[in-house]
């Protein structure tokens, strides 16, 4: 019965949750590496990055997608994240593409919302 007591309080907004601004950035990385590296090398050093500039990441997983490329559809296959950080990181998130995957005009989706935890976290 305490657990159901707790589950009242919690919905019937007993118990307040503390919001912060984020800046979310949804970006994808091809699976290739950046030349001269090995995809492991590239991957690992990436997401040490992300953790570095924003405090951590969210990888959603593997995928694939297509873009419209002069007249023809470039299909790819790729691996999409989410970083949520205190400002917008958009400029140092397309460098770190760059740096480690072979991506000439990296995809970085970047809104602002609210979270319950600091960044970082």
């Amino acid at each position: 019965m305490p657990g159901l007591l707790g589950l009242v309080l919690l919905l019937g907004g007993g118990m307040a949750l503390a919001q912060y601004e984020a800046h979310i950035h949804f970006l994808v990385v091809p699976q290739t590496a950046a030349p001269g590296m090995k995809y492991a090398e590239a991957m690992d050093s990436f997401q040490a990055a992300l953790v570095k500039l924003a405090g951590g990441y969210t990888e959603l997983g593997f995928g694939s997608g297509a873009a419209q490329a002069k007249k023809k559809i470039h299909r790819m296959q790729n691996v999409s994240f989410m970083v949520y950080a205190p400002r917008d990181v958009t400029v140092d998130l397309v460098k770190l593409i760059k740096k480690y995957f072979a991506a000439k005009h990296p995809f970085v989706l970047h809104w602002k919302g609210s979270a319950t935890l600091p960044p970082g976290r």
